[in-house]
């Protein structure tokens, strides 16, 4: 028998394998980005950005699992990089949507699963 899915309090359903996969990319996110502090409203635009793109892709993510990550680590590190260059230090919202759009734009990509990055769950 296949696991039930989880009520969220919001009333929207999200399977536990959709949940696992979301939680690896977030732990990878972090990763990349250094050690530097990620707001709430931080933490909830990656949430509202990439949630749903995992839902849609969950079987593509399992097969391309490893290349989801790393681009999960650049995504952080991108939105380290916009943090400091602001002076800040800390990575609130704008700066994974400024991290997020410019994966998004960008024509390279150097695997199967960004290539050419439109492809790519988070960046639709």
């Amino acid at each position: 028998m296949a696991p039930k899915p989880t009520k969220k309090t919001n009333g929207s359903r999200t399977s536990p394998d959709t949940e696992a996969l979301f939680t690896q990319t977030v732990v990878a996110f972090g990763h990349g980005t250094g050690g530097l502090h990620v707001t709430p409203e931080a933490a909830r635009e990656l949430r509202r950005q990439w949630l749903v793109r995992v839902r849609e892709n969950r079987t593509r993510w399992i097969a391309d699992g490893a290349q989801a990550l790393e681009f999960a680590r650049v995504a952080g590190r991108l939105a380290a990089h916009h943090s400091l260059e602001r002076g800040v230090g800390v990575i609130d919202a704008t700066d994974v949507a400024v991290a997020i759009g410019l994966l998004s734009r960008s024509k390279k990509g150097g695997s199967r699963f960004v290539e050419p990055l439109r492809g790519c769950p988070f960046c639709r």
